[in-house]
């Protein structure tokens, strides 16, 4: 299954997302800020990154090391507490999706099949979410 990263300082938020797709077989790797995700995309193959604004952003305003997220090629998903039709900047480039926070279930699911069903992470797996169901035996990573 597909190695997804992602990086949020709200420990709630990054582990309600980490449960959910490793309940669907997703492999999940999480960190608190740009920093520690720079080793965890450094090390392994990431299909995914799942990013907030505001951790982005404050990467970018107090160290170099928001540049990091340049060497990050994969497709990402933005979340932000601003409304998908509110006024803000993706600090990032390869942003695909935006979704709000607090994240829900379907949305996130969605698009995350979504996108790694696309050409170049294409899955033999069914497009349809839907009939995904949660796999009771998914790992559970302590990243």
């Amino acid at each position: 299954m597909a190695n997804i990263l992602v990086v949020d300082q709200d420990a709630g938020s990054r582990e309600f997302i980490r449960e959910i797709l490793s309940d669907f077989g997703y492999c999940v790797f999480v960190a608190g800020s740009v920093a520690d995700a720079a080793g965890l995309w450094a090390d392994n193959a990431i299909d995914l990154a799942i990013l907030d604004t505001r951790t982005v952003e404050h990467a970018n305003s107090v160290s170099s090391r928001g540049s990091a997220l340049r060497s990050l090629r994969a497709p990402v998903i933005a979340l932000s507490g601003a409304s998908a039709s509110g006024a803000w900047d993706v600090p990032t480039q390869g942003v695909v999706a935006l979704l709000e926070k607090p994240v829900r279930l379907q949305p996130l699911l969605s698009t995350v099949h979504r996108l790694l069903a696309t050409p170049q992470n294409a899955d033999a797996g069914s497009s349809d979410v839907a009939a995904l169901a949660p796999r009771a035996s998914a790992p559970r990573l302590g990243n």
